[in-house]
């Protein structure tokens, strides 16, 4: 029998997906007309969105180390994981300088030795971007549920509040920086999981096409955890490469393999791995 905790968040994600997409305005296809046009200010109103969304497209979904066999010592962290995730979004351009975000995201994330889920989580948020010329103040709200395995048996909540600024600068033809700085803090409804989260990222954008992006994602966090007896600190380093592909208006599929190394003061918290990303994007312009 299908459990309760699967389907309240499998339904919720699915609500949101099968609303229409129509009438969603390509970003690409309006960056080509900006440009073309001379219109950097439309340019820097377009992007606004895009730099708010940078945040809740990362995952800080922990995956668990492998399964413990009876009388063993457990195994060490994988190294190759997976990260899959489908995100969903409501836009609302109230002026030039301010718009803002409601969005659901479901993301399940597992081994590869063998292919199996280890951890998932459903959340749902909303993000307010403000525009100063190219600088993009974007600040949020998430709240989200955890789960054991593919939604089976809930573990913790977290309510997240975030904020950050970001800048796109375009550095010749097709190619284009965003670095961002980002400060967050996630309450948890398990405490040793309660954090403060300082990150910086700076993806670098080669535009192949209207459609396809070729991005490498260097980011680095350092995470303090605030209610652990060990005083929890975590350095986190990753360096991905991908791919963006807008399939139709509003809807876009990504991937990206990706290194991560992080760094703990708390024994066994430590590891190197190989992460594997692929997402489907649906928004919908109001």
């Amino acid at each position: 029998m299908v459990s309760r905790n699967k389907i309240l968040p499998l339904g919720f994600l699915l609500i949101l997906a099968s609303l229409p997409l129509a009438g969603v305005p390509a970003r690409a296809d309006d960056d080509a007309i900006a440009v073309d046009s001379g219109d950097n200010e439309a340019a820097t109103a377009e992007d606004d969105v895009a730099l708010g969304e940078l945040g809740s497209s990362e995952d800080d979904e922990q995956v668990p180390r492998q399964r413990r066999v009876a009388r063993q010592a457990p195994a060490a962290a994988p190294r190759v994981v997976t990260d899959s995730s489908v995100r969903t979004a409501l836009v609302h351009r109230f002026s030039s300088e301010f718009s803002a975000e409601i969005y659901s995201r479901g993301a399940a994330s597992g081994v590869t030795d063998p292919l199996t889920t280890r951890g998932s989580r459903v959340a749902a948020g909303i993000i307010g971007n403000r525009s100063f010329g190219s600088l993009v103040w974007s600040s949020g709200v998430e709240v989200s549920q955890h789960y054991r395995d593919f939604f089976d048996q809930q573990t913790f909540s977290t309510t997240e509040f975030s904020t950050a600024l970001a800048r796109a600068v375009k550095l010749g033809g097709p190619l284009s920086v965003t670095p961002r700085v980002a400060v967050d803090y996630s309450l948890a409804s398990d405490t040793r999981f309660s954090r403060v989260k300082f990150e910086w990222m700076a993806p670098l954008t080669y535009k192949v096409s209207k459609q396809l992006d070729l991005i490498f994602t260097p980011r680095l966090d350092w995470q303090v955890y605030t209610d652990r007896p060990d005083n929890r600190r975590d350095v986190t380093g990753y360096f991905g490469l991908g791919l963006k592909y807008e399939v139709a208006k509003g809807v876009s599929l990504a991937a990206a393999v990706g290194y991560e190394t992080r760094s703990s003061n708390t024994p066994r918290a430590d590891f190197v791995r190989w992460k594997l990303a692929p997402q489907l994007s649906l928004r919908k312009e109001l």
